[in-house]
């Protein structure tokens, strides 16, 4: 048995796995890493081999828990550990996935050098932009995963755990495309059920059920203060000394 891993243009899922086995190809499956990949490429191959366990495996899987990754910060050596250990994507994934968000296909070019040093160590400086990061490792890929860290903390200086980027930039940040054509066919069964000439109640009442998660999703926010921002705030340049009270 041999699993073969492409790389694909799409930010959510990048990765697909296809399973042979005796030369003959099985389940194929897509993730946002390569780990992800392979066991959703494993669990197609079950449902075709063995028809009895679909059930099991269709079962609806809990929501993961970033409790534990909101004590750790996000420059933290033992984040790429944890990351393989809860097939989470890699701390350069996660960069990758946010610079697509973010600044789109043209401006996410991550550059890197490496200098070897003395003790089989490497220095390896990436820069993304305008900031760039140092790290001393013993070997490329585990200093590739720490300069992604440090250069992702330089972009999003005001959050302090992993767990909060996971939330923005994880596996389970995007819908995948299963759960979207589930959706999608709920609603066109929705649409089904309309009469001729008649309001297509079904319909409204999903609307309206998705009005009431938005409202106590809003409800749910508390605001923490209100800035009151004052009228002799300085209209011009702060380097105009007039402006400043020395």
């Amino acid at each position: 048995m041999r699993t073969e891993i492409l790389l694909l243009k799409n930010a959510s899922s990048p990765y697909q796995a296809t399973v042979y086995i005796g030369g003959m190809q099985y389940g194929s499956g897509r993730g946002s890493s390569k780990r992800q990949a392979k066991s959703a490429a494993a669990r197609a191959s079950i449902h075709i081999l063995i028809p009895e366990m679909r059930a099991e495996l269709d079962a609806p899987q809990p929501e993961p828990d970033f409790t534990f990754f909101d004590y750790v910060g996000i420059e933290d050596p033992r984040i790429t550990e944890f990351c393989a250990a809860t097939c989470e994507p890699s701390p350069h994934a996660i960069l990758r996935t946010c610079l697509l968000r973010n600044f789109g296909a043209q401006d996410r070019h991550i550059h890197t050098e490496m200098k070897k040093l003395e003790y089989q160590k490497i220095e390896l400086t990436m820069r993304v932009g305008r900031h760039s990061a140092t790290v001393v490792c013993k070997n490329k890929k585990a200093a590739k995963q720490r300069a992604s860290q440090a250069i992702l903390q330089a972009l999003h200086p005001h959050v302090r755990s992993w767990g909060s980027l996971l939330r923005l930039y994880g596996s389970r940040s995007v819908k995948s495309c299963k759960e979207k054509k589930i959706e999608e066919q709920q609603i066109t069964l929705l649409q089904d059920k309309a009469r001729h000439n008649e309001p297509n109640y079904a319909v409204l009442e999903k609307l309206r059920n998705e009005m009431h998660k938005l409202k106590e999703r809003d409800e749910a926010v508390v605001p923490i203060g209100t800035l009151l921002v004052k009228d002799d705030l300085p209209t011009h340049s702060g380097s105009n000394l007039n402006n400043v009270d020395l």
